[in-house]
Formats: C-alpha cells, structure tokens, sequence
C-alpha cells in the first residue's frame, strides 16, 4: 500500500470529530455536532451491538490503488462483528480493511450486499464469475462510502454528509480503476449536487439502484451498466 493510501485510511479511521462526538454522549453530555445522531445510533443500541467502544468510521474495503471497479454507497451498515475501535494500532486498522475480503467467511456470514456487488463484477467481467465471492471482491473491488460513519436505514447521514465528502474526493484521487458504480439514490444525489465529484480520464460511472432497494430485476439492473 502505497504511503498517501496509508495515511487516507488512517485519517479517515481516526477522524477525531465523530469519536468525541461518542465519548461525550457515552458520558450523557450534550454535544452540538453533525455527527451527534449518526454516532447517537451506536450509543443506542450498543447493548444489541455488543458495543463498548465506538466502532471506528469504514474507510473502504478492498484494496484501494488496485482495485479495477469501485462501489459507492451511503454508509455502513453495524452490526455485531469483531470490527476496529479507537484501542487499535494503526497497523492492524489498515489490515483490516485494506485484506477486508480475505477474512474468511462461510457463505452463509457473507453480507447480502457483498454478494450484490460480486454479482455485479461478473456482468462487467464475466470471467470473474469462475471465482468465490470473497475472491471476486479482493481481486477486482474496492467498496467505499459517501459517510463512513456507521448506522443502520442511513441514520444520521444527510447531517453529516457535507463534512464527510471531502474524505470521498480524496479516496477517488487515489483509485486507479477505470469503473465507478454509484449505489442508491442517497449517492446519486449528492454526486448530481457536486458534493463530490469524480474528475477522473477514462472512468467510467454508472448508476445503480441500491441492492437493497425492492422493485428492481437483475435485467433491469443491467442495463444501466454500460
């Protein structure tokens, strides 16, 4: 990994102002900041979560300067899982979301939204649909956030989307694939409103709706894939 990738994680990882954020509503102080309700979503239900300490904001998964498509979504979904805290170093953070991919999984662990994307990579690259899951991802995928703090149904996103999108223009100056997949309305809008942008030779971008999203069938999907 290159150095500038290295620091990107690390600086969105351990981005001060949501982890204060937590620190003090943890203690029943009152804090005024756009990270207060997404944050505010772990605090609440940190008993269902296992939570003690805040789980960290998602970088991206994959590896990010090799990766040939990229997928953007909303934000992160929590749930109970063995996931980064502000206790860890530095080395062991990049680890695990830089090798996100290889921890192995059952199929049946496997998030439905990993298995959405992988499927999607096969579409564009068909060879790919000789690969497992996991290996798909980890040799063609870097998947990241417009917020990268964690919350479930977007929670707290549209408060926070403004001070977090300088993160996601970063990001997409060190991809270096030639694929971007807008996922779900919430990005789409943001993306029309130039929030972020993506000024980048030779990428091309498509929208997708949300694998979430009901209503849709795989045919209708691919059209909109070039």
């Amino acid at each position: 990994m290159k150095k500038s990738e290295k620091d990107l994680l690390l600086k969105i990882a351990r981005n001060e102002e949501p982890q204060k954020v937590f620190d003090k509503l943890n203690k029943g102080q009152l804090v005024k900041s756009p990270y207060s309700t997404i944050v505010k979503y772990q605090i609440d239900n940190k008993e269902e979560l296992g939570i003690k300490s805040m789980q960290l904001p998602e970088p991206w998964n994959g590896h990010l300067s090799k990766a040939k498509i990229m997928f953007i979504s909303s934000n992160p979904s929590i749930g109970y899982e063995h996931f980064p805290t502000k206790k860890w170093d530095d080395k062991d953070i990049v680890d695990f979301f830089d090798n996100r991919f290889r921890i192995p999984l059952e199929d049946k662990d496997i998030p439905r939204f990993w298995k959405s994307i992988a499927k999607y990579v096969t579409w564009l690259i068909p060879e790919a649909a000789e690969l497992s899951v996991l290996e798909i991802l980890d040799n063609y995928v870097v998947s990241t956030e417009l917020v990268h703090c964690k919350s479930r149904n977007e929670k707290g996103v549209s408060k926070c989307a403004k001070e977090e999108c300088k993160f996601l223009n970063d990001i997409i100056k060190e991809f270096r694939g030639d694929i971007i997949i807008l996922l779900g309305s919430t990005v789409k809008k943001y993306y029309d409103s130039g929030l972020y942008s993506i000024n980048k030779e030779n990428v091309k971008i498509a929208y997708l709706p949300h694998p979430n999203a009901r209503g849709y069938s795989d045919k209708e999907r691919k059209k909109e894939l070039f």
